[in-house]
């Protein structure tokens, strides 16, 4: 099969009802929070979003969203699930899962996160580009800042499952891996990664109490084991 194929559990059978030749690249994927319930899955591909709400079986494609880079649902919106979306030129959001979206922010969105506790603090994060994105009314208006002059791309960000209480971010760029204790207001360089270009991130849902980071690299996966990232182990995972 191509790059465009698709597969899910069970044997990982091929779905065909979600694959439109020839074979391209599908760039992302999310479940519903609530998918034992919703068996809501959204998928991205060149050709924009494709939307599911039966585990896969069949998929509906949604015009009013462009290709996908990135996909998030955010925690705790209830059955009207707020969802946000980018196609590399723009930002979507959807506030009644993924029947409608609209454009809440144009801009070269590749990267996306929430807050954990999103029901209370309505908080989104967005990067693309050299470009940092904060919002606290739900996508609605927007802050954007840069990380470092040295920075030129943001390729991925991962939110403290603590965020409400530590306010922790982590950025992984084009030149090293970063981290704010302030929300995305301060920036400070994590040393062991300097100079490296981090492109993808993975937090562990108990951290900081289970303190693993872990960090995608040209040269392979890292681990950072401390909640201080600043003066963490680095190991190869």
């Amino acid at each position: 099969r191509g790059l465009g194929d698709v597969y899910k559990r069970q044997d990982w059978n091929w779905l065909e009802s979600a694959y439109e030749g020839p074979p391209g690249g599908y760039t992302s994927i999310a479940s519903a929070p609530d998918y034992s319930q919703s068996k809501q899955v959204l998928a991205g591909d060149m050709g924009g979003l494709l939307r599911s709400n039966d585990g896969g079986e069949s998929w509906e494609r949604l015009s009013d969203v462009g290709a996908a880079a990135d996909i998030i649902y955010a925690p705790g919106s209830g059955e009207n699930k707020t969802i946000f979306s980018s196609d590399g030129f723009s930002l979507y959001r959807s506030q009644d899962a993924a029947q409608s979206f609209t454009s809440v922010l144009t801009a070269p969105v590749t990267s996306l996160t929430v807050s954990p506790s999103y029901a209370g603090d309505a908080t989104v994060f967005a990067a693309g580009g050299a470009h940092f994105y904060a919002s606290v009314d739900g996508g609605t208006t927007w802050i954007s800042s840069t990380i470092d002059t040295s920075v030129t791309m943001i390729n991925a960000l991962a939110v403290s499952p603590q965020f409400s209480i530590d306010e922790v971010l982590i950025a992984g760029t084009s030149n090293g891996l970063y981290w704010s204790r302030d929300g995305g207001a301060d920036w400070e360089s994590i040393p062991a990664y300097a100079g490296r270009a981090v492109r993808s991130l993975a937090i562990s849902p108990q951290w900081p109490q289970h303190a693993v980071l872990l960090v995608g690299t040209d040269a392979g996966v890292y681990r950072l084991l401390s909640a201080d990232l600043s003066s963490g182990e680095l190991k190869q995972a």
